[in-house]
């Protein structure tokens, strides 16, 4: 999911899905311009490209998906192919994966570390080892009870640490009733889903129609 611009891994998911024949590997989103390049290199069959859709369409892709990438390389672009955030990218879909509970393949990054720890919510790869990452694939396609615990490890630290709420929270403190405070709240909501659940999903992707702004 997202932009397909440099520095998001899109090469790295052409490699894997040549050396994963057996595999899938649909990217959604992406503008006209950078679709027009990745496909114009990409001549096999098991990739997808799905194309932009509005926030509200992703969710049956999530619910199909059995893993999810996020292969950002060293340095990052912006949209547009412009400049380099790989310092301090954050990226929206990583806490949308996580809110889905899908086991969540990335780039070991220091940015990312913030997040993601290897082998407890996530598997971490160097980004540009297309080997470790046809490993880890592999693997983890080959294990639903692994995806499933790492999904809802994933997912069990989105609740407590990475809503809008506990963001808040931490950011403004002083502002919170008796001071400062952390996690989830048992006396009043919390948008646990409140980073990725925008509208209704349909049964399939085919439901909905082809894809997003994105990686895998």
């Amino acid at each position: 999911m997202g932009h397909l611009c440099p520095g998001r891994g899109t090469d790295v998911i052409l490699e894997l899905a040549a050396r994963l024949p057996g595999l899938d590997f649909p990217l959604v989103g992406g503008t006209a311009e950078d679709r027009a390049h990745w496909e114009g290199r990409s001549h096999r069959s098991n990739v997808y490209f799905h194309g932009h859709e509005p926030p509200a369409r992703l969710h049956p892709y999530y619910r199909a998906f059995d893993l999810v990438l996020a292969p950002y390389q060293r340095r990052v672009a912006c949209a547009g192919g412009i400049g380099d955030i790989s310092r301090w990218v954050s990226p929206m879909k990583l806490f949308e994966y996580m809110s889905h509970g899908k086991a969540i393949i990335a780039s070991d990054l220091p940015v990312l570390r913030e997040v993601l720890a290897d082998g407890v919510n996530s598997l971490l790869c160097p980004p540009d080892d297309v080997s470790a990452w046809a490993g880890a694939v592999a693997r983890l396609a080959a294990d639903a009870p692994r995806r499933a615990a790492l999904g809802a490890a994933a997912r069990r630290q989105l609740d407590l640490q990475h809503t809008w709420l506990s963001r808040v929270d931490q950011v403004l403190p002083d502002l919170a009733p008796g001071g400062p405070r952390s996690g989830v709240r048992a006396d009043r909501p919390h948008p646990a889903a409140g980073l990725a659940v925008k509208g209704p999903a349909a049964e399939s992707p085919a439901a909905e129609g082809p894809g997003a702004e994105g990686e895998l």
